[in-house]
């Protein structure tokens, strides 16, 4: 439970951003896509970025994740991938060769882009994001999700509100 959900806590709405933990007017814009087989996971990703002001897509494992991206139309691509990495089917190290390799290929709809995606996991040691970073992941967020972290995580790569539209990203990534 959130601890400043919990009944009896004077502090007001206004002084909170929507329950973020973070000041009042941390909104973000775009639409994110969260893939994870655990139900209760992505339920509780979706409503912490809906409260961020973000469109949420969901996915249960890295099959329908490469399905969502590689076959919609260009104007319903998320902004942002977040991808659990332990997954039946297919897991989301495969499911982001795989959409690598989509964006790379003529099948895309934008040769040049490319798909910000934020690994999510339970595996916090170092080799675990090596290998995130390797299979062309641009992130890292671990389970239990901390609400300041994934807001920051998600700020590197999405708008504020009131910034400008978002355009497709060149790989740049330098971590």
């Amino acid at each position: 439970m959130d601890m400043d959900a919990r009944p009896g806590n004077q502090q007001s709405d206004s002084n909170r951003g929507r329950g973020t933990g973070l000041p009042a007017g941390h909104r973000l814009s775009g639409r994110v896509l969260v893939v994870d087989d655990n139900r209760v996971h992505r339920m509780i990703a979706t409503i912490m970025m809906q409260g961020w002001g973000i469109e949420v897509v969901q996915a249960f494992d890295g099959l329908e994740a490469v399905r969502r991206v590689t076959q919609c139309p260009s104007a319903d691509l998320p902004n942002l991938v977040l991808m659990d990495l332990r997954m039946p089917v297919m897991d989301g190290y495969a499911a982001t060769e795989h959409i690598r390799a989509w964006e790379k290929s003529a099948s895309g709809p934008d040769q040049g882009l490319r798909l910000p995606i934020i690994a999510l996991t339970a595996d916090a040691f170092e080799q675990d994001r090596q290998r995130c970073l390797s299979v062309g992941m641009d992130s890292f967020v671990t389970k239990p999700i901390n609400k300041k972290m994934m807001y920051t995580a998600l700020a590197d790569w999405l708008p504020s509100e009131a910034s400008t539209p978002l355009v497709a990203q060149k790989p740049s990534f330098s971590r």
